[in-house]
């Protein structure tokens, strides 16, 4: 049997559109070989004040601490200001630890390690080896102040990074990360992931005791 160009052009086509929907459907099952996104948590929205007051209370948070007398710390904390988790009012971090080496905890309510690694953060506070900063990461201030209040607020000082900016001054990729910082505000050890008591025993603690020496 005959076929006609008419037949043969179509044929073509068919064939071209059948590659084509291989080659899509292809990249679209193909693995990502990039590494994982950020974590990204929800959308931070704030919340006024006077709703944040109970919250407050109830978690032991408290209001912006004034600045230290002495020069603001250089590194990652010159001229930072965050506002308090408390609220209301923001706080020039290097300026409030003024010199003192501290340990940085990057935590959020949405973050089911951060909820694991809790513990260990609560038993290091007591010791007062170093001011404990918590540095809430994308997160909502409300759900943050009830977070703390069910299990325990550890905190010298606690940060609000609603929209994660702050984080971009100490490399934050995720949460939980922990950071040891020295007098002059500079990172001297990160920590990925959840703490844990070997690490601040092995790590943690003997840097902190150089650092303050």
């Amino acid at each position: 049997m005959r076929v006609t160009d008419r037949e043969a052009r179509a044929g073509i086509v068919s064939t071209v559109v059948v590659a084509l929907l291989v080659l899509l459907a292809a990249v679209a099952l193909w693995p990502d070989r990039g590494g994982p996104a950020p974590d990204a948590g929800p959308a931070a929205v704030d919340v006024p004040d006077a709703e944040l007051a109970p919250l407050r209370a109830a978690a032991g948070l408290d209001r912006c601490p004034a600045a230290r007398a002495g020069a603001p710390a250089a590194g990652p904390l010159a001229g930072v200001t965050v506002p308090c988790l408390g609220g209301p009012g923001d706080v020039d971090v290097g300026a409030a630890l003024a010199g003192r080496p501290a340990l940085i905890n990057v935590w959020a309510s949405w973050c089911g390690p951060c909820r694991d690694e809790h513990p260990h953060i609560v038993a290091f506070a007591k010791t007062k080896q170093a001011p404990l900063i918590g540095l809430n990461y994308k997160d909502k201030r409300d759900d943050a102040q009830a977070w703390l209040k069910q299990l325990g607020n550890p905190y010298d000082l606690s940060l609000s990074d609603l929209d994660g900016r702050v984080g971009i001054n100490f490399g934050v990729y995720g949460v939980p990360e922990t950071f040891v910082i020295d007098k002059a505000g500079v990172i001297r050890f990160k920590h990925v992931g959840p703490m844990t008591a070997e690490i601040l025993q092995t790590r943690i603690v003997p840097l902190l005791k150089e650092l303050n020496g």
